[in-house]
């Protein structure tokens, strides 16, 4: 693949007099044009009708908007960069509210349901991907890589999965891409990073972020037969994309046992249902506390492993 040209960046050594927001990001949508002209792509600040594919993140989400778009031909495959915002449907919490930074390739085939979930993606609203899957549907890699991406594909369709995450592409992504969600669905691939496009140097750490995966990866996807069996590699050329199950979200479940356990504890052993209730509410808010600060701590102690991984390899 023809490495890309990014010499517009150069223009970001011009000072900007106007430091408001709107001035900001009209000499960064100027920036990215440039960027999009100098490698024959296509740029858009804001779309109001992008066809984001059927990637599980934007079927949960509503009041879609969708900014700084590049669109073109990358390894010779189309795609979009793009900033996503959208709201969990059926949530109010301000939590609700997903940001990402989305790289979506259309492939020329349809493929097997593939997610792989960053450890390290995690902040305070979640995973950028804020869906559940069946644990059995998960795979376990030997290595570190399940230390650093949980991996689910349908069942039956687990050797699709690791002649996809053969052990090339799997150093590829921890090396590159272990801060980001992977998802191929249907005839597309998305790789969903939890944070804004807000600045032309996101643009090209973006783009040198996917000339290594696809560098490696572009060959599985559009020609390698990936199969298990014929019956699998049929039925997909029939453009039917097996899909993954969705699964129980466990924090809820335990949430409804600790409020069920409290009711029950407050009538039968304190004689008022409220008095229970409240104590439930108590036990859960200290529950999260804890959950959120070792969630924070294993989130840290990963980056430093990786870090230190990735320099001496």
């Amino acid at each position: 693949m023809k490495p890309l040209d990014f010499s517009a960046l150069a223009y970001l050594q011009v000072p900007v007099v106007d430091d408001s927001d709107f001035a900001n990001a009209r000499y960064n949508a100027e920036v990215y044009t440039a960027i999009a002209a100098a490698n024959g792509f296509e740029y858009q600040r804001v779309s109001l009708g992008l066809n984001a594919g059927t990637g599980t993140l934007f079927t949960v989400c509503n009041a879609k908007h969708f900014a700084n778009i590049f669109s073109g031909n990358f390894a010779g495959i189309p795609f979009e960069l793009f900033h996503f915002s959208g709201k969990i449907i059926g949530n109010n919490d301000r939590k609700s509210i997903r940001h990402a930074t989305v790289f979506k390739f259309t492939l020329p085939r349809v493929l097997p349901h593939l997610v792989i979930d960053a450890h390290l993606d995690v902040d305070s609203t979640g995973s950028v991907l804020p869906i559940f899957f069946d644990v059995s549907q998960r795979i376990t890699f030997e290595g570190d890589f399940s230390k650093y991406f949980a991996v689910y594909s349908p069942k039956t369709y687990e050797q699709s999965a690791v002649n996809v995450l053969a052990p090339d592409i799997m150093e590829t992504l921890l090396k590159h891409a272990a801060r980001c969600d992977t998802e191929i669905i249907d005839n597309y691939l998305y790789f969903y990073w939890p944070n804004h496009l807000s600045a032309p140097q996101d643009v090209q750490k973006i783009f040198a972020t996917a000339y290594e995966i696809m560098n490696e990866l572009q060959n599985k996807l559009t020609r390698s037969d990936i199969y298990g069996s014929l019956e699998q590699k049929a039925l997909h050329e029939k453009d039917r994309g097996v899909k993954l199950r969705r699964g129980v979200v466990k924090g809820a479940v335990a949430v409804m046992v600790v409020v069920l356990a409290g009711n029950i504890f407050g009538a039968v052993f304190l004689g008022d249902n409220d008095k229970g209730h409240n104590l439930s509410l108590v036990c859960i808010v200290i529950a999260l506390f804890i959950h959120r600060t070792y969630t924070s701590i294993k989130k840290r102690r990963l980056k430093k492993e990786l870090d230190r991984r990735n320099k001496v390899l």
